[in-house]
């Protein structure tokens, strides 16, 4: 809505920064987080759920960085047997949503398989657990299935998409500068000898 525009930062998933080989996981582990919207202040909060409401739009989730605290020191040092990484080490994020991601993703670990992943629940209940292909195990114990093969790219594949395109670009935009200058020499050089033969002809 145009009233709350002034009050509205974005989304997190717009935010974050993930490697496209563990998209899926994190969006896994993450969830509905995922789509919540960055508030710059608290005081707007109750206006928003009273229009939701209102104007029946159905669910949101609104976050607010400066109430999110900062998350206790994980005791798990040692990366689980068979796991790929912590969730939390594959997720950059802005400063200001620092504390959030680790706090949401802290405990989560990594699999390329779900029955790695369910192994090591066994021996590390406390653990959250994701898979490359989208499977998440809760923290509860609950097993949430993949991604479909037919689902859209999500808006995490489309930044990892572009920044890839971005850096082709400019490796493309590089060379041709190279061959540019290339062939500025070269033109230059025969500039050069012509008018090198033309007055070594007049004398």
């Amino acid at each position: 809505s145009k009233e709350f525009r002034d009050a509205i930062d974005g989304s997190l998933v717009a935010q974050l920064d993930v490697h496209p080989k563990f998209i899926q996981a994190i969006e896994a582990a993450l969830g509905r987080n995922l789509h919540a919207i960055i508030l710059k202040d608290a005081n707007v909060v109750s206006e928003i759920i009273g229009h939701l409401k209102e104007k029946k739009l159905g669910h949101a989730a609104l976050l607010i960085p400066k109430l999110t605290a900062a998350a206790p020191q994980s005791a798990q040092k040692v990366l689980p047997t068979h796991a790929l990484a912590w969730a939390a080490d594959k997720v950059r994020a802005p400063k200001p949503l620092e504390a959030l991601v680790t706090r949401l993703l802290g405990d989560v670990v990594i699999f390329a398989e779900l029955e790695h992943a369910l192994e090591c629940k066994k021996v590390e209940p406390a653990l959250a657990m994701a898979t490359l292909t989208g499977e998440y195990v809760s923290r509860e114990g609950i097993v949430f299935t993949g991604g479909s093969e037919v689902r859209a790219a999500s808006l995490l594949e489309r930044k990892a998409q572009i920044a890839d395109l971005a850096k082709e670009e400019a490796a493309l935009t590089k060379e041709r500068d190279s061959v540019n200058a290339t062939r500025d020499d070269a033109k230059t050089a025969l500039e050069t000898a012509s008018r090198l033969r033309g007055e070594l002809s007049e004398i």
